[in-house]
């Protein structure tokens, strides 16, 4: 058992999507806790046209052992056909909030 957390970011196209992906890895186990950024705007090429965007960032946070299963949960769900999905490790969390994030 590892003593870090792992974050895992993510952006939908709506407040709405942002909610049900986010309730949806909490209520099913995959993640310990979901935060919903307000609205970003998002910059980028795609299929050659750049695009510029209203989304919605999600933060999850999971376990070591918890990290693939959650990433492959929201590949199932996510309603991009290329969804972002970034992990960097939180190796300096609180350690009671890491023992929390263990018992979800």
């Amino acid at each position: 058992m590892t003593d870090y957390l792992w974050i895992l970011s993510t952006t939908v196209a709506s407040a709405g999507e942002a909610k049900n992906l986010a309730q949806g890895a909490i209520e099913a186990r995959r993640a310990a806790c979901a935060q919903i950024d307000p609205e970003i705007q998002s910059l980028y090429i795609w299929e050659g046209a750049l695009e510029a965007n209203a989304e919605w960032r999600i933060l999850f946070k999971t376990t070591e052992e918890g990290k693939d299963a959650l990433v492959d949960w929201i590949k199932a769900r996510h309603p991009y056909e290329v969804p972002e999905i970034l992990l960097w490790r939180a190796e300096s969390a609180n350690p009671a909030y890491t023992k929390w994030a263990r018992k979800v």
